[in-house]
């Protein structure tokens, strides 16, 4: 009995003793902790920034709005905290985190908090939901909610109804940092970009110097392509959480400051009485099918569909999920941007348009069976803007994604743009395997639009820009570009890069410790992680123009292969020969079937006779086309039975030769 008194004694004493632990560290817990950076009135709207917690460390990631020296506190905590010593109640207002390092103690326990403070714009936004949860659980999620934007400084650019945040992007989505289209209740004058709904939040993810949107875009509007989008760091906040560096910048689609073009969609709209994506979807819609369209069956069209059409050259896998467009007859998919649902008889007029187009680019004439030519349907100078601006940024997606067209109301022709998604270039680019097989689009040292692919199937045809480039006038356009603006404005957008950078130093090295990069654990490794970053993409735009210039030159010239018509593999040679220099024939990648046989190659087009066989020397000059000739297996194996019967008379001819010399000596 008495040692049991005693068991229960210590247990007793063990309790309380885990009980006053327990009470002690409650005591200490700080549960909630937001400061006002930007004219909050509580820690639940906008302009309010909470904390931010990253392994045992806390960070407070502030706006350059934010005034440091005197920031309302707004906490749920076990005790009045206190600020490096100064007890400061929820609610009320401190100078301390106008220091770089803060510590603020809960009773017995200390939080230290490493204060940083950018110097771009801010974007506050609140869901009605107060998370992001279902948003970045599901690309389609919309949630409405309150919105405010300001630039660095602290001037308003809009603040008020949030009328819709949801998911962007295609692999950008599957990332960890994710982007966002933002609809304001209201058009706005955002950063001077012209007063517009509808904005879009990328997340530059992929980027880490967080500059080459922000530079490609600024370089192709100075180029010639004004309609192209501007782009204006923040930092993003949503619900009071810090999100990190993102681009704010214009949807491409179309309006008045936007792709300034006849407005088909609202069109379309006057003219039924149900919202247009409420109409069932018809056509060959979820295939891939090569020459077939796909459509909302929407009743009545407006009496004018000749314009306009926002369109977008588009990975064939990626097309299936977009409710309207077509895929042509070469097999390029073709995303109709806008009108989004569009009529059978809208994508039947605009992909009849692209077809006579695609005719008579692919043709070696450059003229189409109608007796076009190609630059009937296109402007000459635009695509020769567009050739330079993918080629000197040595873009990922090239031509085969992100890659738009537009044509307007009356305009017999399309024209390029705006300039899209150049996260993945200059340097940043990669091997990809849908449109260019083999050929890595972060090296600099070699020609990428050159030898890009239609995307993502049997790699059959060159890409749009890749075709242009067999044609004398095309090649010309884009050495007159490049010669009286494309170089010194190349140079140029180099020279901005430092103020650029040094401008948003500050938000990239918060968005570094936000999210890992740079393997940093302070703000100072960070700041060299993105120096780093800065000066490769200086090195990589300078190898580039120096590419470009040899590219272009006269003394240089190419080899091209073209299947004849077959739908083969094409086969592809990525040197660039310098004047004089000899090239070999090369062979092709597949036959077309069991029973057609490749037999040799022809400077013809749709010639039959062989002027070249693999491994042949020949000498490009300023560039030679070779056409395939193709015969039926059996001509083939007559060819390499007459080759053969060759080969054995002409050593029985040898043969016969030293047996006679032999004769002689006997």
């Amino acid at each position: 009995m008495k040692m049991r008194k005693v068991l229960f004694g210590i247990l007793f004493a063990v309790f309380l003793l885990a009980l006053t632990a327990g009470m002690a560290f409650a005591a200490n817990s700080v549960r909630s902790f937001s400061v006002n950076a930007y004219q909050a009135e509580s820690a639940l709207e906008p302009g309010a920034v909470q904390w931010y917690k990253k392994g045992s460390a806390y960070y407070l990631f502030l706006p350059g709005c934010a005034d440091r020296s005197n920031l309302t506190v707004w906490y749920d905590a076990d005790s009045v905290l206190t600020f490096d010593g100064e007890a400061v109640p929820s609610g009320a207002a401190t100078g301390a985190f106008a220091n770089d390092i803060v510590n603020v103690a809960c009773g017995t326990k200390t939080y230290t908090v490493n204060v940083l403070q950018g110097e771009t714009g801010g974007v506050f936004l609140t869901t009605e939901s107060g998370s992001m949860d279902a948003i970045n659980a599901d690309k389609e999620h919309k949630e409405s909610g309150d919105i405010t934007i300001v630039d660095g400084a602290g001037k308003s650019q809009y603040s008020g109804a949030l009328d819709s945040i949801k998911g962007r992007g295609n692999s950008t989505w599957t990332l960890e940092k994710k982007p966002y289209n933002i609809k304001l209740g209201k058009k706005a004058d955002i950063f001077g970009m012209g007063k517009a709904k509808k904005w879009c939040l990328l997340a530059e993810h992929s980027d880490e110097s967080k500059i080459r949107n922000d530079l490609g875009y600024a370089y192709s509007r100075a180029l010639g392509n004004e309609n192209t989008s501007e782009v204006y760091m923040v930092d993003l906040y949503c619900n009071g959480v810090y999100m990190g560096a993102y681009s704010l910048t214009e949807k491409v689609e179309i309006g008045e400051n936007r792709v300034d073009i006849f407005d088909l969609e609202g069109a379309t709209e006057d003219v039924n009485e149900e919202d247009l994506d409420t109409y069932s979807l018809g056509g060959s819609q979820g295939l891939r099918t090569f020459n077939t369209i796909k459509y909302a069956n929407i009743p009545n069209d407006p009496d004018e569909i000749t314009g306009g059409y926002l369109l977008e050259l588009e990975k064939i896998y990626r097309y299936v999920d977009e409710p309207s467009g077509f895929i042509s007859s070469l097999g390029q998919a073709v995303t109709v941007k806008e009108p989004e649902f569009a009529t059978k008889a809208q994508v039947n007029y605009i992909a009849i348009q692209y077809k006579r187009l695609e005719e008579a680019l692919y043709s070696p004439t450059g003229y189409n069976t109608k007796g076009k030519y190609y630059t009937d349907y296109i402007d000459l100078d635009e695509m020769a803007q567009a050739y330079i601006i993918q080629e000197l940024c040595e873009n990922f997606d090239g031509c085969s994604s992100s890659f738009y067209l537009y044509k307007d109301v009356g305009d017999n022709r399309f024209h390029f743009g705006p300039t899209w998604d150049l996260d993945l270039s200059m340097g940043r680019g990669f091997e990809n395997g849908l449109i260019s097989p083999n050929l890595d689009a972060g090296d600099p040292s070699i020609p990428y639009i050159f030898s890009t692919y239609i995307g993502n199937h049997a790699k059959t045809r060159p890409s749009f820009l890749a075709q242009a480039l067999n044609h004398p006038d095309f090649i010309a356009a884009v050495k007159r570009v490049w010669a009286t603006r494309g170089q010194a404005l190349a140079e140029q957008m180099i020279a901005s890069i430092d103020a650029k950078a040094e401008a948003n130093r500050a938000t990239v090295v918060m968005d570094a410790l936000r999210w890992s990069k740079f393997g940093a654990s302070n703000a100072a490794a960070a700041s060299d992680g993105y120096t780093a970053q800065i000066e490769a993409v200086k090195v990589f735009l300078n190898r580039r123009i120096g590419l470009i210039n040899t590219l272009l030159s006269a003394d240089t010239g190419f080899m091209r292969y073209e299947t004849n018509g077959k739908t083969v593999a094409l086969t592809t040679d990525r040197t660039i020969y310098l004047a004089g220099q000899t090239a070999v024939v090369m062979a092709p990648e597949a036959s077309v079937n069991a029973n057609d046989s490749f037999l040799g190659w022809t400077e013809t087009p749709g010639g039959k006779t062989v002027q070249y066989v693999p491994g042949e020397s020949v000498t490009p000059g300023s560039g030679k086309i070779l056409y395939a000739v193709w015969g039926t297996k059996e001509q083939t194996d007559q060819k390499r039975s007459s080759l053969l019967d060759a080969i054995r008379n002409f050593f029985a001819r040898i043969k016969a030769f030293f047996d006679r010399l032999a004769n002689l000596f006997k």
